[in-house]
């Protein structure tokens, strides 16, 4: 494949026939390198965008190559494209060795490192990562939000939650909320969904992934709490709003934590509300786990 997929003019279906024929075979040392180099070609995306892909594939076997490929290169743009690909591969890296490039007056470079320690160096990052929380620069701050989503440390949800007044950076925190899954961040959470007049989606998905997250954990205990912390701050007077922006929502991640937001309200009106579902074809089967989760029978609307 190689001389037609590394046509500028090649067709994406030709690349992408190339890249899954190359990776069902165990690449070579030659062929890894071969690949970075593509990373070098400014002219031909199409050709990056391939070898990125199948370097990405290749895993583990090409992290050594693409570290040395890395320390030997002071092309940024290429910098940048190799920590996006060792984020992508997601194996555990040597803290030292991404340090330098932390440092890079290249901001995207500096960037991509914070990316690369949230997926590839666990808790080792944690303090280096909170620094990067703290950093007056908003695009270092985003990546550190996103990053510290990956680690899933408990510990940075309160530190998270002190960035919230700043616009820019409510939706990622309302996702590495939703990662981490703490339950102490629910009364955080169900606050921010109902602070303005208008209710808030973003936060709405976080708290039915912080659910999810203590529903995987199997705490029954935690499950109680969760929904006792809901039903404080959440004012029944905005489950009209709640049916309407989650039920009716074309996305089924907000619909399904709108089904699961009337489950933890527990009250007579949100199980009728869940009754009603059941006539809904899309939204009958999250209807029914909700009422059993409650203690109810699955199908009451229906009989």
């Amino acid at each position: 494949y190689q001389c037609d997929w590394s046509s500028d003019v090649c067709s994406s279906d030709l690349r992408k026939t190339a890249v899954e024929s190359l990776a069902a075979d165990p690449p070579s040392e030659a062929q890894i390198i071969h690949f970075l180099d593509n990373l070098h070609d400014n002219e031909n995306a199409g050709l990056r965008s391939s070898s990125s892909e199948l370097l990405t594939l290749y895993g583990q076997t090409a992290v050594s190559f693409a570290l040395k490929h890395l320390a030997d290169t002071d092309d940024d743009d290429v910098i940048i494209a190799i920590l996006n690909l060792l984020t992508q591969m997601g194996r555990p890296l040597p803290l030292p060795t991404l340090l330098p490039y932390l440092k890079s007056s290249i901001k995207n470079v500096a960037a991509a490192v914070v990316s690369v320690l949230g997926r590839c160096c666990g808790n080792e990052a944690y303090d280096l990562l909170i620094t990067c929380l703290e950093s007056e620069d908003l695009w270092i701050a985003f990546h550190a939000v996103e990053a510290l989503g990956d680690l899933e440390d408990p510990r940075a949800a309160p530190r998270l939650e002190t960035r919230f007044q700043e616009g820019v950076l409510k939706k990622s925190i309302f996702r590495a909320l939703g990662k981490i899954g703490r339950l102490n961040s629910c009364p955080f959470l169900t606050k921010a969904m109902v602070e303005r007049d208008k209710l808030n989606v973003d936060a709405l998905e976080a708290l039915y992934s912080v659910y999810c997250k203590i529903l995987q954990r199997g705490s029954k205990l935690n499950l109680r709490k969760f929904e006792s912390l809901f039903r404080k701050h959440f004012p029944v007077s905005r489950m009209e709003e709640l049916l309407q922006r989650g039920l009716k929502s074309d996305k089924p991640l907000r619909r399904a934590a709108a089904v699961d937001a009337l489950g933890w309200m527990g009250s007579e009106t949100s199980v009728l509300q869940l009754s009603r579902c059941l006539y809904d074809e899309k939204l009958r089967g999250l209807a029914q786990t909700a009422l059993i989760r409650i203690g109810l029978p699955a199908i009451p609307a229906l009989q």
